[in-house]
């Protein structure tokens, strides 16, 4: 998987490493475009006095460690959304309906992988009332780290389906896999989850017992309100 540049403007950037490419070639780039200093697994000749130099052992764990740093100065909801499928079609629905009460955040394109969720918090600032963030894996343990980066104050999953199955061997590792979501985030926060996916709920179970709101289409036993037509 390619890892792309991530410029800072009057910050830092993080030379990211990918198979066609290295972060340290956009050096001179980022700092034209106004970055401060620089996160990189080597030394860097000829940066100048006025240019930090933060060496680090590995840029990616550094640039995640740096995005799950700035998540903690902001108190406001945080939704993390997971799930097969559906969850960019969640994730805009949820910031429609937050946009009638505040100015919301959320995770733009296909930035929700361990690249770009740290990339959307880094994007965090004052102004912001709500922040949704995107949460996509492509195997074990990948949704547990981008929910130890993120800290959401809500935790949502859309369904467990088919998806990744040939990376995962079943349905319930897969449910296993989202569910990391729940392992993960703050005890004190909020699940909800879908009621309708069986193998979802009962996979459920044996990562979270906090708080949990439940929402179905088809069924009547469940915790959310239904407020009306949208």
């Amino acid at each position: 998987m390619h890892r792309y540049k991530i410029f800072g403007v009057r910050g830092p950037i993080s030379c990211l490493a990918g198979e066609s490419f290295d972060g340290h070639s956009f050096i001179p780039q980022a700092l034209t475009a106004g970055a401060i200093a620089v996160v990189t697994d080597r030394p860097v000749e000829g940066l100048g006095e006025t240019v930090a130099q933060f060496l680090v052992e590995d840029t990616l764990v550094a640039y995640q460690h740096i995005a799950a740093g700035w998540r903690q100065r902001f108190t406001i909801p945080i939704i993390g959304v997971t799930g097969s499928v559906g969850k960019t079609t969640t994730k805009e629905l949820i910031a429609a309906v937050l946009s009638q009460f505040g100015n919301v955040h959320k995770t733009r394109a296909n930035y929700n992988n361990e690249i770009g969720v740290p990339k959307t918090l880094l994007e965090l600032s004052p102004d912001h009332d709500f922040a949704i963030v995107e949460m996509a894996m492509r195997g074990r343990g990948q949704i547990a780290l981008l929910a130890d980066i993120a800290k959401p104050t809500i935790g949502l999953i859309t369904n467990v389906g088919t998806a990744h199955i040939g990376l995962l061997g079943s349905e319930l590792a897969i449910a296993e896999a989202k569910c990391e979501l729940l392992a993960h985030q703050p005890p004190e926060s909020t699940a909800i989850l879908n009621r309708d996916n069986a193998l979802l709920m009962e996979t459920a179970q044996r990562f979270w017992q906090g708080k949990t709101i439940t929402y179905s289409l088809e069924g009547e036993m469940c915790t959310g309100q239904w407020m009306g037509k949208i």
